[in-house]
């Protein structure tokens, strides 16, 4: 899937990146990262047993089925 890079965090031990993902922000955090700039287009993907999902208006964490 196509992330348009936003801002990446180096946290020591991981990588905290800000993707924008169509009109959405996702924050994914991984444990290796090769780098990139704000605006560059990265290629993501993800394991589902591994996403939290929350509800927008409540910020709560939906959970799994």
């Amino acid at each position: 899937i196509p992330a348009r890079l936003y801002l990446s965090e180096n946290l020591g031990e991981s990588v905290l990146l800000n993707l924008h993902l169509g009109e959405h922000m996702v924050k994914a955090r991984v444990g290796a990262f090769a780098g990139g700039q704000e605006g560059d287009v990265v290629p993501i993907a993800f394991d589902s047993e591994g996403i939290h999902l929350f509800d927008p208006d409540s910020g709560r964490r939906i959970p799994p089925e």
